[in-house]
């Protein structure tokens, strides 16, 4: 069975009220029973789940778990996690879907200031709304927004590094760079090829 079961007493319950539960330890292991298949509808899930929302809160401002965090790659557990578990999370979903930068993406730093979406950001996000279409059968701004990451990822061709990639290679890199599909973009000397 696996990641299937948890304890059939469940967690210890004076534990949770002494030191509460820290949300890295709650959102990687909930990952992981969904991920092995825990039946969302089982006791032992369902109690956890509700011990989680009573007990659990973020690190920025002491907010309840199922409320989500600030940064957008930890909400996509919350979110993916939370739907399976049959948690409402539409609010996280809407915060998220309004957090998608001007380039059609999302950036997990975006929170610090950073305003280009990578790939893993954008493909943690929308591995979260696709788990909450999958559960709820998603909201038409959930799809539209979906559907838009998605189309940032294939206009940049998926694995194509964009040129904005030398603003963050180390200064040892003063040679010429050739992105993956071939395009020189530096000369041999540093200096851009326009």
């Amino acid at each position: 069975m696996g990641g299937r079961r948890l304890p059939a007493a469940g967690f210890d319950p004076q534990e949770w009220r002494e030191h509460g539960q820290p949300w890295t330890a709650t959102s990687f292991s909930l990952s992981q029973l969904r991920e092995f298949g825990l039946d969302p509808a089982c006791g032992q899930a369902r109690r956890s789940v509700e011990l989680i929302g009573t007990n659990a809160r973020w690190e920025e401002d002491g907010q309840p778990y199922w409320q989500g965090e600030v940064e957008e790659c930890i909400n996509r557990r919350t979110i993916a996690d939370g739907a399976y578990f049959g948690i409402d999370v539409s609010p996280i979903v809407d915060r998220q879907t309004g957090e998608r930068l001007d380039d059609g993406g999302w950036n997990c730093l975006r929170v610090d200031g950073s305003y280009r979406s990578p790939f893993a950001s954008t493909i943690n996000v929308l591995e979260g709304l696709l788990e909450f279409e999958r559960s709820t059968g998603g909201t038409p701004q959930c799809r539209e927004a979906r559907r838009s990451g998605e189309e940032f990822l294939l206009k940049r061709h998926l694995s194509r590094p964009s040129e904005l990639v030398l603003e963050i290679l180390p200064e040892t890199h003063k040679g010429a760079f050739t992105k993956e599909d071939g395009e020189k973009v530096l000369d041999a000397k540093g200096k851009r090829i326009v």
